[in-house]
C-alpha cells in the first residue's frame, strides 16, 4: 500500500509522535553543576523581569546559507558556499525583556580583552541602576573589570551556572538570527556586518518578552 507525505503527517499527529530532539549537556547530570541550577531555577522566578539583560556572542561568517530548500522531487537541491576562503565575525549583544540593545561586531573570535571593552564602552552606556546583567561562565567573560564596570552604573552581575545554555534566553534570539543570516546569505564582511544590522529591526518586543518566558524567567 502505498503511502503519501500528508497521510504520514496525519499519522505522526494522531499519535503524538516526534521526532523534535533537544540537547542539554551531559554534565547538567554532575552534582555540582546540577546543585548550581537547582539554586538558580529556584531564585529565577523571583528576578524582576525588566531588570534582566542577558548578554552573548555568537559567531556568523560569510559562508552561511539556508540548511533545507526545495527542488523537483527525486533531485538532490545543489547549493553553493565558500569554503576555502571566508571571513568570521563575532556578534554580541544584549537581551532585554523588550529588544536587544548594545550590538557589537568583532572581526574575529572573542576574547577576554575584547570582552572587557565590549563591556565598558557598548555594554555599560545601556545600563542603569538596578539592572541585573547575566553572562554565562564562559573564562572570557571573567576578566578582572567586568564587574567593576556594570558595578560603576549601579548595577548587579550575575554568571549563569555551568553548562546552562538552556537557562539564557538569548540563545533563542540567536538561533532567529542565525536563521535570517542564512537567508541573507551575505558573502563579504560588509554585507554580513549589514545584514546583522537589517535582521536586529526584526525582533519585536513581544518576541523577546516570549523569550525570557521560555526560559523560565517570570513574564510580569
Amino acid at each position: 500500500m502505498r503511502t503519501t507525505d500528508s497521510s504520514v503527517d496525519r499519522f505522526f499527529r494522531r499519535h503524538a509522535i516526534s521526532f523534535k530532539k533537544t540537547l542539554h549537556a551531559a554534565e547538567q547530570e554532575r552534582p555540582d553543576v546540577a546543585e548550581a541550577r537547582q539554586r538558580w531555577t529556584a531564585e529565577q522566578l523571583r528576578l524582576v523581569i525588566k531588570r534582566l539583560i542577558f548578554v552573548d556572542e555568537t559567531g556568523t561568517s560569510t559562508k552561511l546559507v539556508r540548511t533545507h530548500g526545495r527542488c523537483r522531487r527525486g533531485l538532490r537541491l545543489i547549493c553553493k558556499a565558500p569554503w576555502g576562503h571566508w571571513k568570521t565575525t563575532t556578534f554580541t549583544t544584549a537581551l532585554r525583556c523588550d529588544g536587544l540593545v548594545a550590538p557589537w561586531v568583532l572581526d574575529g573570535p572573542m576574547n577576554r580583552q575584547a570582552f572587557l571593552v565590549y563591556v565598558e564602552t557598548v555594554l555599560a552606556p545601556h545600563l542603569s541602576a538596578g539592572d541585573i546583567v547575566v553572562i554565562d561562565n564562559l573564562s572570557a567573560h571573567k576578566i578582572e573589570g567586568v564587574r567593576a564596570a556594570i558595578a560603576a552604573r549601579g548595577a548587579l552581575l550575575l554568571y549563569l551556572p555551568p553548562y546552562s545554555r538552556d537557562l539564557n534566553p538569548i540563545e533563542l534570539a540567536f538561533a532567529k538570527l542565525k536563521t535570517l543570516l542564512r537567508k541573507a546569505a551575505a558573502r563579504t564582511r560588509a554585507l554580513l556586518w549589514d545584514a546583522i544590522g537589517n535582521v536586529l529591526n526584526s525582533f519585536t518586543p513581544d518576541e523577546c518578552a516570549n523569550y525570557l518566558a521560555h526560559a523560565g524567567y517570570a513574564s510580569s
